[in-house]
């Protein structure tokens, strides 16, 4: 038993009033007065003592009450035994952030400091772990190697372990980090069954990322100590590639419209990020190679968008330097050239015209333009006809409304065999050609003749991972005046929806047929049904479902460090890949479709002569946010933090943190337990009984009266 307020015990000692009150001298209670003694001089009748307890059940039951009562503001609980440090050791796990922000300079000499000072708390009988993270956790010494390590020489090689680490140029995924360590500690055969202890070593900035825990539980007993690392954070600039898509309201501050890269590929727009608590606001962006030099301003905790200077040879790859601030980590930014490649379109569909504004070629004629990116030719075909037309070259097959039994059979032939198809759903669609397809056999479309707005739109979707940034993701602007609700899809369990209307239908639909693709629209561009091909998502939309259709909707012209480079139709067996670093490494594209070993930020050349391409690879712009993050965070995310402060601030400090750690462990303890309501009730029910009882006493007793002495 244990009292969260252990001092309101001593109030159970007021059990002593009501049996000294019992033996207290008192005078007689009844006196009867005679006449025929009136005239004598009366004599004080001595008080008499209580020698022997009277109504002794009265007396404990008042007792008893008074008791609870006390016990119940002591607020007691029971610990449960995994709360109590068990015998066989304490099971540690050393956590160790290995991502860019601790390449500053002095910052990892520090962390080695740190991880010797956190060694030596670790006993012989204790267990450990040894973890260092990015944004991917690595395990560096786990339980069983520990295990069979020698007692005398289980340091040494726990310190050896961190010999040959050095920091990544990763981002920081410290949520992710935590689960992993708590896993790890709470696995089963992972070691002791007593204490577990995380100790987190790392510099706390600001932009590590927290998301996984708040996915995840934090077990209940699981303490991490937040050993921080002193780096210098302040005046920073972060330099990072900004949005291809600009909206209207969120224009640059040039003085130049903006436009999007799309349509002038040799203008470079890129975000400049002020971290808080800034002095200098003034900075400079130039090229490696020299040339003109733009200076610019932003205030302390802002960012600014704005274009870079213009180079004098935009098709070639560049380095963009920014200059002005305290930290140089994250002042470069790689721009890869830009490769035009071709994308045969074909349009299948009735009455399709370049000139009539009723028609989606009219819009979609003028909005894929040949630019540095793509060289698009589009083909114009009738349905019927679409026999005589040869699709193999095609990377992209538009069909707008349904297709006759003889052009179903050869679209279905041809996205079996690896093709691309966008299906725009138009009036008086029944759905036969979808599904023919590969969609459900019950599908079909209801027409919708009511105004509709999209949401639920997965930006994670290739299609829409252009506009994952905040500031270009908002398509309420763009209404829908009627849309065809597709109905029947229940049984199309490998089917994305990448969008729904705002009545619950799905807008934009993704599902695979074979070694083909098929995207589906349930309503068009053109005015009649919709305000889209008038916005300005439209244009870069249109080349988003090109990146898809040639299934390189992955490869964005700025990838960050650990993204996966997507192979390209045209590699094939082993393909030679240049680094950053110099080094040229084989990539067995038919083995692998992704190319995952970008980490180190630079451009990437893949491949030789005319399939060559540039990747630019940069460093991820949320790990220049070097403030530090209050620790309190982590906390507020269910972490149960057993120190605020460093693991070697002394032993006062630690024994205040441990002191407080075990009376909000004992809080959490007795707020589940409820105690106090049990004792309330008892003491309730004793009074009651008290009362009862001594009602019934008093009223089947007789007083015997006292004769007044003369």
């Amino acid at each position: 038993m244990n009292f969260l307020f252990p001092f309101f015990a001593l109030a159970a000692a007021a059990v002593a009033i009501p049996i000294l009150l019992h033996f207290r001298r008192q005078p007689p209670q009844k006196v009867v007065p005679f006449s025929s003694l009136m005239f004598l001089e009366q004599t004080p009748v001595p008080p008499k003592t209580k020698r022997k307890l009277e109504d002794w059940l009265l007396l404990a039951l008042r007792c008893l009450a008074l008791i609870l009562l006390a016990l119940m503001f002591s607020r007691p609980f029971l610990r449960s035994k995994q709360t109590t440090p068990a015998e066989g050791g304490v099971s540690w796990c050393i956590l160790v952030d290995a991502s860019a922000s601790m390449r500053r300079e002095g910052v990892w000499e520090q962390v080695e400091e740190k991880y010797g000072a956190a060694l030596e708390k670790v006993g012989e009988a204790d267990s450990l772990v040894v973890a260092v993270f990015d944004e991917s956790p690595r395990l560096l010494l786990d339980h069983e190697t520990w295990e069979h390590t020698p007692v005398g020489t289980r340091r040494i090689a726990a310190s050896s372990v961190m010999q040959d680490v050095e920091p990544s140029w990763g981002g920081t995924n410290l949520g992710g980090a935590l689960v992993f360590a708590a896993q790890q500690l709470t696995a089963e055969g992972s070691g002791k069954t007593g204490e577990r202890r995380i100790v987190l070593i790392s510099d706390m900035q600001e932009g590590a990322a927290l998301e996984a825990l708040q996915s995840s539980s934090w077990p209940e007993h699981v303490m991490v100590s937040v050993d921080v690392v002193d780096a210098a954070w302040k005046n920073n600039f972060t330099l990072s590639a900004a949005p291809a898509v600009v909206e209207e309201a969120a224009a640059s501050l040039d003085a130049a419209p903006a436009q999007t890269n799309r349509e002038n590929t040799d203008s470079v727009r890129v975000r400049v990020t002020s971290s808080r608590d800034n002095e200098v606001e003034k900075f400079s962006l130039q090229w490696a190679t020299g040339g003109e030099v733009v200076e610019a301003t932003v205030p302390s905790g802002g960012s600014r968008i704005l274009s870079a200077p213009v180079r004098t040879n935009a098709g070639a790859d560049g380095q963009l330097n920014l200059r002005g601030d305290a930290e140089p980590l994250d002042n470069h930014l790689f721009v890869a050239k830009p490769i035009a490649r071709p994308a045969r379109v074909v349009c299948v569909g009735h009455d399709l015209s370049r000139e009539e504004t009723a028609s989606p070629l009219f819009y979609l004629s003028r909005a894929l333009k040949p630019t540095a990116a793509f060289i698009p030719e589009l083909v114009i075909v009738n349905p019927t006809e679409l026999r005589g037309v040869n699709l193999q070259d095609a990377d992209l097959v538009m069909l707008f409304g349904e297709a006759p039994a003889a052009a179903r059979d050869i679209l279905q032939t041809w996205v079996k065999a690896g093709g691309a198809l966008l299906s725009v759903a138009t009036v008086g669609n029944n759905g036969e050609t979808l599904r023919a397809l590969g969609a459900a056999p019950e599908l079909k479309f209801k027409e919708v003749e009511d105004d509709a707005l999209l949401e639920n739109l997965d930006f994670a979707h290739p299609l829409l991972r252009t506009f994952a940034e905040s500031g270009v993701r908002d398509f309420t602007r763009i209404r829908f005046w009627k849309h065809r609700a597709m109905e029947g899809m229940n049984g199309m369990q490998k089917a994305t929806v990448i969008a729904k209307f705002d009545d619950g239908s799905p807008a934009w639909m993704e599902w695979p047929l074979e070694k083909g693709r098929v995207l589906a629209m349930s309503a068009g561009w053109q005015p009649s049904d919709s305000q889209l091909a008038v916005a300005s998502k439209f244009v870069p939309l249109l080349y988003s479902v090109l990146d898809w259709a040639q299934g390189t909707a992955g490869n964005s012209p700025t990838l960050t460090v650990g993204d996966a480079i997507a192979a390209q139709s045209g590699w094939r067996g082993a393909v030679p890949v240049k680094r950053p670093d110099g080094k040229t490494v084989t990539w067995k594209v038919d083995e692998q479709k992704t190319y995952t070993a970008t980490d180190v930020p630079g451009i990437y050349v893949i491949g030789e002569g005319d399939t060559a391409r540039s990747v630019a690879v940069n460093l991820a712009p949320n790990e220049g946010r070097f403030a530090p993050m209050d620790v309190q965070r982590l906390a507020d995310a269910g972490v149960k933090l057993k120190s605020a402060g460093p693991v070697s601030s002394g032993a006062a400090k630690d024994a205040d943190a441990a002191a407080a750690e075990r009376r909000v462990e004992d809080s959490e303890h007795e707020q589940r337990q409820k105690g106090w309501k049990i004792l309330l009730l008892a003491a309730l029910l004793v009074l009651l009984l008290e009362t009862w009882l001594a009602g019934r006493r008093s009223k089947g007793s007789q007083s015997q009266p006292t004769t007044q002495a003369a």
